[in-house]
């Protein structure tokens, strides 16, 4: 069982840059269903991201081209579905 803290993220101000610090010992991952295009989900991802650069990235398909995953600063690789090495 995970404890529970009573604030497991530190709130960031609204005109903070900066990145979450998390607890020692806390992993987080980010979920994504589908890397195909830069719209608007793609870029709350990359943004979360920013706030969280430690994160695992998970999904069920990336297909983002490697100059679109730039333009929204996506730097890391993801963690793909079996499903991937269907396409």
């Amino acid at each position: 069982m995970i404890p529970l803290l009573a604030d497991p993220l530190p709130a960031l101000s609204r005109n903070s840059k900066s990145a979450a610090a998390l607890p020692p010992g806390l992993r987080v991952a980010v979920v994504h269903d589908w890397l195909y295009t830069v719209g608007g989900a793609e870029r709350v991802l990359a943004a979360m991201l920013r706030c969280l650069p430690d994160a695992d990235l998970f999904c069920l398909f990336d297909v983002l081209p490697p100059a679109d995953r730039n333009k929204i600063g996506i730097t890391r690789p993801s963690k793909t579905s079996f499903l991937q090495r269907m396409l």
